[in-house]
């Protein structure tokens, strides 16, 4: 492959099938109905290939003991090189994330993600923030992709504008507090009505808050909100458990957690613009 300057470097397919052999099967798991239509992952990255965008980051379900994983969820991200945004002092990258498996158990569904240059933390924006689309495996066509990438990238603009807004937002130390919280609930799952019978220390909660690069050391919503996200995300620092002791907490280890965890704590952060 040539080189391509995605903001994430552009795999190659034969290092996207060594991350994720998963989204390389040649047919459906035995256990889907007759009506099931196989759609080849493979496939779809030709296409969005053709359509200009390229692999940057591939992960799949952590396979069990006993269990067979060869064709359940993955996830897929591309980066176009030709879209790019500098917003103030950021370097972004529109990104799309596309979840697939070929058990049956997901349908294929595309969504739109923010990614920074000063770190590999992506924002994953939730679909009431962001037109998602998911495109039946019956229904799938290349025609019909590009048509669903031109809608839904023709509200980008609208994505960097309240990105923007974020970090005109300056949070008070309690609203830091607070949004540092929300995520160790989320985190722990938590629900976020339970939070006045949870306690965290402020030693904890502020460990949250730490800026883990210059970039991030401001007080807006935008970079208080990264330095959360990377926090509850990497873990590594200690908070409270059942028993009263500190223990650390450890990294997020599934993608689909990861994706759901960013969906939750973007929308929650976009509380304190609305």
């Amino acid at each position: 492959m040539q080189q391509i300057r995605t903001l994430l470097p552009a795999m190659t397919l034969e290092q996207t099938k060594q991350k994720c052999p998963q989204a390389f099967a040649t047919e459906p798991s035995n256990d889907v109905s007759s009506r099931y239509i196989f759609v080849s992952t493979e496939n779809i990255i030709s296409d969005m290939e053709n359509l200009g965008w390229y692999v940057v980051s591939a992960m799949q379900r952590k396979a069990r003991k006993g269990v067979e994983t060869r064709f359940t969820p993955h996830m897929i991200i591309f980066q176009n090189p030709d879209i790019q945004i500098t917003s103030e002092d950021e370097k972004l990258a529109p990104s799309i994330i596309l979840l697939n498996s070929h058990d049956g158990t997901h349908t294929l569904q595309f969504r739109m993600g923010i990614f920074r240059a000063v770190c590999s933390n992506g924002l994953v924006i939730p679909e009431e923030e962001f037109t998602s689309f998911k495109i039946r495996h019956r229904g799938y066509t290349f025609d019909l992709l590009k048509q669903s990438m031109e809608t839904s990238l023709s509200l980008i603009s609208e994505k960097v504008d309240v990105i923007n807004k974020m970090m005109a937002r300056t949070l008070t130390d309690q609203e830091q507090m607070d949004l540092a919280l929300k995520a160790l609930l989320i985190r722990t799952k938590v629900s976020l009505e339970a939070v006045e019978t949870v306690t965290y220390s402020e030693e904890t909660l502020r460990g949250i808050l730490v800026a883990r690069r210059p970039a991030d050391r401001w007080d807006t919503l935008w970079h208080v909100f990264n330095r959360v996200q990377e926090a509850v995300t990497h873990g590594g620092f200690p908070v409270e458990v059942s028993n009263g002791t500190r223990r650390n907490l450890p990294a997020l280890k599934s993608f689909e957690r990861d994706f759901d965890m960013n969906q939750k704590l973007f929308a929650k952060a976009l509380e304190f613009v609305n």
